[in-house]
């Protein structure tokens, strides 16, 4: 039985991640699908502070850098399944059985680019936020379940 806070815990969760997803799918479409121009920008702080910056050389030398065909249709997934799970999850925070529906179908989605951003780039907080929605994944099952629980219990 999952308890009614945490409903709201989850719903918040997703809105902060995928806000944040939002933003960056927005920024790539800014720089017009050139990554090294938006990578220049988002570090140019770090770069005057320290030329040898090690986040910056790190991505910067691991990021092949496709077509911008390629970079603007993933900022386009990006943008769509960031604002389809920020709905889903405005819905779920409202107690709708759609939104906990819609938000597992969606999260289940990003599970493959996840763990292909992880075999690119082990990134020590993009694990942890992978952990979170594996747990997250789980708690909306459970979800979904007493929706469907309680619809039974209604029609008996």
């Amino acid at each position: 039985m999952i308890k009614k806070s945490l409903i709201p815990l989850v719903a918040i969760y997703k809105i902060v991640t995928n806000l944040s997803r939002l933003i960056f799918g927005i920024m790539i479409f800014f720089y017009k699908g050139d990554l090294s121009r938006l990578l220049s920008s988002l570090f140019r702080r770090e770069l005057t502070e320290d030329s040898n910056d090690f986040l910056f050389n790190f991505i910067s030398l691991h990021l092949n850098i496709p077509s911008t065909k390629l970079v603007l249709l993933l900022a386009f997934i990006l943008v769509l399944f960031s604002s389809l799970e920020i709905i889903f999850a405005i819905l779920l925070f409202f107690r709708q059985k759609r939104g906990a529906i819609g938000l597992f179908v969606i999260s289940l989605l990003w599970i493959p680019f996840e763990i292909l951003f992880i075999s690119k780039f082990l990134v020590f907080h993009k694990t942890i936020t992978f952990i979170l929605d594996i747990v997250v994944l789980v708690i909306l099952f459970k979800i979904i379940k007493q929706f469907q629980n309680k619809k039974l219990k209604k029609s008996c």
